[in-house]
């Protein structure tokens, strides 16, 4: 019988209400973000739940359903922290953590004398003190202009044939970076210990990464996520697909060429053009890899 009860206490549909209660402190009302990331928690999948010590715990959103719900988040922010006192006299400190790419990675709790977290809480939070910054801790959106004079350089970049562009609807899904720096190039190909080709260079220098919304995030990797296929040293996953394998750069010598193949999950593999091509029938959603 306890055995079922911490099951579902560990992985459960849905946040409680005393959980959506404390996350919108967080996330303010009439903010166009905020909202956004509240619809991730309101309509995640289900929740994983966790104990973290012994006076802890961790409320996790696995991933989004439509990432129309993502933000634009460079990097991780963590928010101020909001006590709270249950109904049984504990205090309660909750932080939330939005992470890059604009994912709401969901609560954080510790109880502040120690004692074992309580799995089932309740507070009346009619007169909680939010910090005075609650709001400054979510990122705010590029400025269209930007956005405009980016997606330009996208499309201009990825030699669209017969001139070819994007529509105003098509342009509004697609979600862009702020441009890497020299700095963040080449700490990535440290990491990595390779060097990219031409093409992928290019591509970070317009946007670190940008995102197609297609229902389940559509994304082509920046230097902060950007890594190797399983442990092998051959194939750089520039596109996840998730169940169905990835689109990579192919690596030779320690040398990211500028060529993409799609990786599916037994183990074929099947070249379809370079960086450019793949941009190019990604953004046009002509002969697309989906």
């Amino acid at each position: 019988m306890l055995s079922r009860f911490f099951d579902r206490w560990t992985k459960s549909k849905a946040l409680s209400m005393s959980e959506l209660s404390v996350l919108r402190l967080f996330l303010p009302i009439g903010n166009a973000y905020a909202e956004r990331l509240f619809s991730q928690a309101t309509n995640a999948p289900f929740i994983e739940r966790k104990l973290v010590g012994s006076s802890g715990y961790e409320a996790i959103i696995p991933y989004v359903l439509d990432d129309s719900m993502l933000i634009e988040c460079d990097e991780n922010q963590i928010s101020p922290t909001i006590s709270i006192t249950t109904t049984t006299g504990a205090t309660l400190n909750f932080t939330a953590t939005i992470l890059r790419g604009g994912f709401l990675r969901g609560l954080s709790g510790q109880a502040l004398m120690g004692e074992p977290w309580q799995k089932e809480w309740t507070a009346d939070l009619g007169n909680v003190q939010t910090p005075s910054g609650i709001r400054e801790w979510i990122p705010q959106p590029m400025v269209e202009e930007k956005q405009v004079h980016i997606l330009e350089q996208l499309i201009q970049w990825s030699v669209m044939e017969d001139k070819q562009t994007l529509n105003a609807t098509d342009r509004e899904l697609v979600r862009i970076a702020e441009p890497a720096t020299e700095a963040q190039i080449r700490s990535c190909e440290s990491r990595l210990r390779t060097r990219f080709g031409e093409q992928y260079h290019q591509l970070l220098t317009i946007t670190n990464g940008f995102g197609i919304r297609r229902g389940r995030p559509y994304e082509f990797l920046g230097t902060t996520d950007i890594d190797f296929v399983e442990s092998g040293r051959e194939w750089l996953c520039l596109t996840p697909l998730y169940e169905e394998g990835c689109v990579a750069i192919l690596c030779t010598d320690g040398i990211a060429t500028n060529e993409c193949f799609l990786l599916s999950i037994d183990g074929k593999s099947n070249h379809i053009g370079d960086i450019k091509q793949h941009v190019r029938e990604s953004l046009t959603w002509e002969d697309a890899v989906v």
